[in-house]
């Protein structure tokens, strides 16, 4: 299922926990209809179909965001902290010093974090289901025996905030969506799997932006082993570009 496809999938999930309790509409774009959803002129992190990264910006009567973008094809890292504002949902990157940072600001110390979890150079919080985390720019994901909101990226580029041990990597969601976060993988570092969806526009996209790993994103937008060029391969191999795309020999 695309971004879109699964954005109206967990939106009817959402409201049928919140519509007896709360008397707030909700529209299936996941926003709220309700007054002061946002703080004017906050920009925030979102998806453009495909799910290339963007920005939306908060409207002046703050009671809805404008177009993701830029959508064209290029990549858009998220808005920088200077932009976000203290009330953003995302707010990666964020250096304002001492306590109260929120959820995926970066950190060094759990003390600097209103959750008082600092977990992978962000602020993050452990999680029971989706809706524990701010979707799309948090997922909840199983790691190392528990389950914890964790940043969302698109290529590795996404993670540079987050520390330089920090990679963008391929795993599942606790309700097993195929999903990509910020993480300190290590050795575990995986890159998108054959078969997933990716943008033909970017052949490089199934590697996540790292040399030596060789998945391709074909003509058909879907990720396949194979190379275009000498960096998709390991150390030691060369690419075949007799096919397309070719074999790492």
């Amino acid at each position: 299922m695309n971004a879109t496809g699964r954005s109206w999938a967990r939106c009817a999930a959402r409201i049928a926990l919140v519509v007896a309790t709360a008397p707030i509409a909700l529209a299936c774009n996941g926003e709220s209809s309700a007054a002061a959803l946002c703080k004017p002129g906050v920009r925030v992190f979102c998806r453009c179909e495909g799910g290339a990264p963007g920005a939306k910006r908060c409207n002046d009567a703050g009671d809805a965001f404008g177009e993701c973008g830029p959508c064209n094809g290029a990549e858009a890292k998220p808005p920088p902290a200077d932009t976000a504002g203290p009330d953003a949902t995302s707010s990666a990157g964020s250096s304002s010093p001492g306590p109260g940072r929120p959820l995926l600001a970066s950190c060094d110390t759990a003390i600097q974090c209103d959750s008082g979890v600092c977990e992978q150079g962000y602020c993050s919080s452990g999680c029971a289901k989706p809706s524990d985390c701010p979707y799309p720019d948090a997922e909840c994901v199983p790691y190392h025996n528990e389950t914890v909101c964790m940043r969302t990226c698109a290529t590795a580029a996404d993670c540079t905030d987050y520390g330089v041990t920090s990679q963008c990597g391929y795993t599942q969601s606790i309700d097993h969506w195929d999903v990509r976060v910020c993480a300190q993988w290590g050795d575990a570092l995986a890159v998108m799997p054959p078969g997933a969806s990716c943008s033909p526009i970017d052949p490089g996209s199934c590697s996540l932006g790292y040399d030596g790993r060789a998945v391709v994103c074909t003509a058909d937008g879907v990720c396949a082993p194979g190379c275009f060029g000498p960096s998709d391969c390991p150390t030691g191999s060369q690419c075949d570009t007799t096919t397309s795309p070719g074999t790492c020999r």
